[in-house]
């Protein structure tokens, strides 16, 4: 299917993200844990001459972000971002780096054809070009077979609002006076990562109590799970295991209520025996 290499590489690393540009293209940014602020971050293009750029920011209009100038809002180029995209028949990856000896951004392009784990590379190309080779590349490569749109910003996933909210609020982090809105929109969606980690730590510990071990040491699923799939919308896997704390849920309830049954019980007695010694030592009082 379609969505099968946002699947593999969604599995294969949690961290990446997926979103949809204008018109339901679907990109994927790679784990950010290798993001690099540059000095160059700190100094925002002129705003008196736009000309005047530190090729680290583009000027872009972005419906539902607030304006930085003249409707437009500063887009970071941050060194070691990367996306995974599929453009027509193909399947690329697109990099930003950093050259220290020309003091720019490079633009890193690699076709993968149609391997969607993107491991074959099959053409590539690195240069300060705002992507110019590989908007020709798409141009003269039939196989490709991709008429969409072309421009730096959009192939690089910068025309996507989510994304361009969470670059900027990355740059908030390490410099502190910088796109206050997109801070707080940054620390708000780190708590959910947080939230999102907790419950698939807990759908695997479902999934866990699941199976048990066969003499051939494969999984086996659990006989006679009390719950069926009727009307719900998780896998079958995760309403089972829910089956199953359930009934160990009865189970703990039912102990308890034995083990109040015995402590009952034990109270009645040690009342009893309370109630035999008192009346012992009043008829002892009384013969005395």
């Amino acid at each position: 299917s379609d969505n099968k290499w946002t699947k593999y590489l969604l599995e294969a690393n949690d961290k990446r993200r997926k979103y949809s540009r204008p018109g339901r293209t679907i990109f994927i940014r790679e784990n950010t844990s290798f993001l690099r602020i540059l000095p160059q971050h700190s100094t925002l293009p002129n705003k008196t001459n736009m000309n005047n750029t530190n090729d680290v920011y583009l000027l872009l209009k972005l419906a539902g972000i607030d304006n930085d100038f003249n409707n437009k809002v500063f887009v970071p180029l941050i060194s070691s971002y990367r996306i995974y995209t599929k453009l027509g028949e193909t399947y690329f990856r697109l990099d930003l780096e950093w050259c220290d000896k020309e003091n720019t951004i490079l633009y890193r392009w690699n076709d993968f054809a149609n391997d969607f784990t993107f491991t074959n590379v099959q053409q590539w190309h690195v240069a300060h070009d705002n992507l110019t080779s590989l908007q020709l590349h798409i141009t003269n490569t039939p196989r490709i077979k991709y008429s969409g749109t072309i421009s730096v910003p959009f192939l690089l996933g910068l025309t996507c609002k989510e994304n361009v909210e969470w670059l900027r609020g990355f740059v908030s982090q390490h410099i502190s006076n910088f796109f206050q809105l997109e801070r707080t929109f940054f620390s708000a969606e780190c708590q959910c990562d947080n939230v999102l980690k907790q419950a698939k730590r807990k759908a695997k510990e479902l999934r866990e109590d699941l199976y048990f071990e066969d003499p051939y040491n494969k999984g086996i699923i659990r006989e006679g799970l009390p719950i069926v799939a009727d009307g719900w919308q998780g896998s079958n896997e995760t309403i089972q295991a829910l089956g199953v704390k359930l009934i160990e849920s009865q189970n703990q309830v039912s102990e308890t209520k034995n083990e109040l049954k015995v402590t009952k019980k034990r109270l009645r007695r040690s009342l009893e025996i309370i109630h035999r010694l008192r009346t012992q030592i009043e008829d002892e009082s009384d013969f005395t």
